[in-house]
């Protein structure tokens, strides 16, 4: 069996997704005051992904803690390589670290963030709020009559989807692709993976994890709001200063 070829540090190395390369290329045409958030996010699951004393894994967590205790699970055929003593399976890796990279977007921004209470009317155990919050993200999709979310999040391009050639704009990197999201392309083990991963977004790592990287997300925002009030020499409202 191999060792991850990237074992050196992370076990969730950045880059290594199903989709999302043109949105996290983006660099300078976001426009003024436009951060890529997915960056931020598939650099920060990088992170959380490195072996360390008494730091428990993210992925290491999901694939041996509460992927097996899921019913009827498709077992993998075979496991691709190692990684501080335990075996993976690349799929895995990758389609657990495309799903965490979409929760960047601004689609995946409103699922995580949505009030059960409030849109809802709906109390749900602290340990089930993401995967509630994932069926109804599901349900909505399909009412739209597109793939289901499961089928959306582990998609991977293929000659049947309209591809850019750079260079290109951030407008026709997120307007002009086309995907054909075929939900037979999607494995049970996909879908199991993608259940166990708002299973652990429940956990108090899981929950910590979206706190760091939402406070990370404010810090940046705040910077680039004062960076712009110092470039164009705007001054608080003499109301705010009072206040």
């Amino acid at each position: 069996m191999l060792h991850h070829p990237l074992e050196n540090p992370s076990l969730a190395p950045y880059g290594l997704v199903l989709s999302g390369f043109r949105r996290r290329r983006i660099e300078d045409d976001l426009g003024p005051g436009r951060p890529n958030m997915e960056r931020l996010m598939a650099r920060l699951w990088d992170r959380q992904n490195r072996p360390r004393v008494g730091h428990r894994m993210p992925i290491e967590t999901i694939v041996h803690e509460i992927l097996p205790a899921l019913a009827k699970v498709m077992p993998a055929s075979r496991a691709s390589f190692t990684f501080c003593g335990r075996s993976y399976q690349t799929r895995d890796v990758v389609v657990l670290s495309s799903a965490m990279q979409w929760f960047a977007t601004n689609c995946g921004k409103e699922l995580l963030e949505r009030d059960l209470m409030r849109h809802h009317s709906m109390a749900v155990a602290p340990e089930r709020e993401f995967l509630v919050k994932f069926e109804i993200a599901d349900k909505e999709r399909r009412q739209g009559h597109e793939s289901d979310m499961a089928t959306f999040l582990t998609h991977q391009c293929t000659t049947r989807c309209t591809r850019l050639t750079p260079p290109y704009t951030w407008r026709e990197a997120l307007t002009a692709q086309r995907c054909v999201h075929d939900g037979k392309e999607t494995t049970g083990r996909d879908r199991a993976l993608v259940a166990a991963l708002m299973r652990w977004l429940g956990t108090s790592d899981g929950r910590e994890f979206i706190a760091d990287y939402q406070s990370r997300r404010n810090t940046v925002w705040e910077y680039l709001r004062k960076q712009f009030k110092r470039k164009h020499g705007l001054q608080p409202r003499a109301a705010s200063i009072a206040a």
